[in-house]
């Protein structure tokens, strides 16, 4: 077993520009509805109380399992356990799926009840926030089957490491906005 690299920042820097800038975005979208929220406290307490609490949850739930199993899949990887380190790369795809399925069946909840986009500043801040968060997540699932890619090589060079960091980087971005989102959407009261 090879000993423990020395602490560095994960990947590399053009990496951390685009999380910066990504993360900057979001930023900007965030301030954006908390400015109409308090310009529209009666219409953004009423569409949130149309969102399915029971979903919300359990997609959090499931987002923070996913960011566990990749720490535990760069671990696992970094002490030359590769069975182990893809398995848990397997398993966080697999919660990025549940995600994707959850947040469809919600969409289609509100669909149903003839809630689209259009139906108010609300919505329009909800589809539009959670679906800009449900695109980084579908490409941060494709970043992790690379990574598992990657890791079943099992191989201990640079650009392997490199590539592993990277896309768990972005995955943990990806969970941490959600983190963000949750309560922005879901518990905080206009």
């Amino acid at each position: 077993m090879d000993p423990e690299p020395a602490r560095h920042v994960p990947g590399e820097e053009g990496l951390w520009v685009f999380i910066l800038g990504d993360m900057t975005i979001f930023a900007l979208l965030f301030g954006a509805f908390l400015g109409a929220r308090r310009d529209a406290p009666g219409e953004f307490a009423t569409g949130g109380a149309e969102l399915n609490m029971v979903i919300g949850i359990a997609n959090t739930l499931v987002l923070l399992v996913s960011s566990a199993a990749v720490a535990l899949a760069v671990q696992a990887h970094r002490t030359g356990r590769i069975a182990a380190a893809s398995t848990m790369l397997l398993g966080a795809m697999a919660c990025g799926l549940i995600f994707v399925t959850l947040k469809v069946i919600e969409w289609t909840e509100l669909l149903s009840h003839h809630q689209p986009p259009g139906a108010g500043q609300f919505f329009g801040y909800y589809f539009g926030m959670t679906g800009l968060h449900l695109l980084h997540l579908v490409l941060g699932t494709v970043a992790l089957v690379v990574v598992r890619r990657t890791v079943r090589r099992g191989t201990a060079q640079r650009r392997d490491r490199l590539i592993i960091e990277a896309g768990s980087s972005y995955w943990h971005m990806v969970d941490l906005l959600w983190i963000i989102i949750f309560p922005l959407v879901y518990l905080v009261p206009a």
